[in-house]
């Protein structure tokens, strides 16, 4: 058996290159898979920018928020930290808020009866006071004795009050028409506050 010889063929349109040094081969690596890694290392720089950007402005909010409850709260205590009028009366105000939101819901079935007074009481009345403590009406103010008997009247011939009584608290004495401060009180019958429909 005769060995074959290999045949070494010369492309003459193949320009022949040097070996490639460890330079040359870093070019490369460089030039086509340090690329990707290069380009990632990037993204990951920018992420890394913006969320720092969004942090430091969600701290800059929070700080100021912060700064005007301080400010605040040097409102309504001193230097040595004891509360001033100003911590009183804003209590008091939140004191009288709730009590305003629980006679707001548990005043329901009273409103058809301020409704009924209101369209008793003629529009030029103005310094007319009512309120209602319990089962008891009251209208009190400035007014003429003859405005205030027909609203009695009125009152007299209601289904949902009972025992209607005018009082004299002071009486102009240059008025001939009556006009002085006077008190209206009535009850509200048991009758319209025991019942369902309202």
């Amino acid at each position: 058996m005769s060995k074959q010889k290999k045949r070494h063929i010369f492309n003459l349109l193949k320009p022949v290159e040097p070996p490639k040094t460890v330079w040359d081969k870093i070019y490369d690596w460089i030039l086509t898979r340090a690329k990707i890694v290069m380009m990632l290392a990037e993204v990951f720089i920018a992420i890394a920018f913006f969320s720092k950007v969004i942090v430091d402005t969600q701290a800059k909010s929070k700080i100021e928020t912060i700064n005007s409850f301080t400010a605040q709260a040097r409102l309504y205590v001193d230097e040595n930290g004891v509360a001033n009028a100003r911590l009183s009366r804003y209590s008091e105000i939140q004191a009288r808020s709730s009590d305003y939101v629980k006679l707001w819901n548990g005043s329901s079935n009273l409103a058809t009866v301020l409704e009924e007074i209101y369209s008793y009481i003629p529009n030029q009345v103005a310094d007319v006071n009512v309120s209602i403590q319990a089962n008891r009406l009251m209208i009190s103010g400035q007014i003429e004795l003859d405005t205030l008997r027909s609203i009695e009247n009125l009152i007299d011939n209601s289904p949902t009050f009972v025992d209607s009584e005018i009082t004299l608290i002071i009486e102009e004495d240059d008025s001939l028409a009556g006009l002085g401060s006077y008190s209206l009180e009535a009850t509200i019958s048991e009758d319209f506050l025991t019942r369902q429909d309202i």
